[in-house]
């Protein structure tokens, strides 16, 4: 019955994210973003995060469920025995990633960096600081 549940449910949220435009998109947040991510929210980010909704759910929604349940899920690791950089962000306009959770990793993992960022959200973080990310990644591939 639950797994019956779950197939309704993602035809459902399939169906409204295949047709989903940018200026549905403050809306279809609702309490999930702050202020920070909602002035980031341009008609031109909006647009753009839109496509990606719409694109990554047609042909399965089955990613983004799984998505969701690793949230309530064990990692199937030890973060403590991470060897490598981990960079994390985190903005404490953020409604979506709880600020502890990000502080919970940099605790486990020996090898991480918080780059915490007071003002930004989830979004807000991301548009304001995508080349530091994109760069500081790209770094550790050299």
């Amino acid at each position: 019955k639950g797994e019956q549940a779950i197939e309704e449910w993602m035809k459902l949220n399939a169906v409204a994210y295949n047709d989903i435009k940018g200026s549905d998109l403050i809306e279809a947040f609702g309490g999930l973003i702050g202020d920070a991510d909602k002035r980031a929210l341009t008609p031109e980010v909006a647009e753009q995060m839109a496509v990606g909704m719409r694109h990554s759910g047609s042909v399965s929604f089955y990613g983004w469920v799984d998505d969701d349940l690793a949230f309530v899920q064990p990692f199937g690791f030890e973060q403590e025995k991470i060897n490598k950089p981990v960079v994390l962000w985190q903005g404490n306009d953020d409604f979506m990633v709880p600020q502890a959770h990000s502080e919970w990793l940099h605790k486990h993992i020996p090898t991480s960096t918080l780059n915490f960022v007071p003002g930004h959200g989830h979004i807000s973080l991301i548009e304001k600081y995508r080349e530091n990310i994109i760069e500081m990644a790209l770094g550790y591939l050299n």
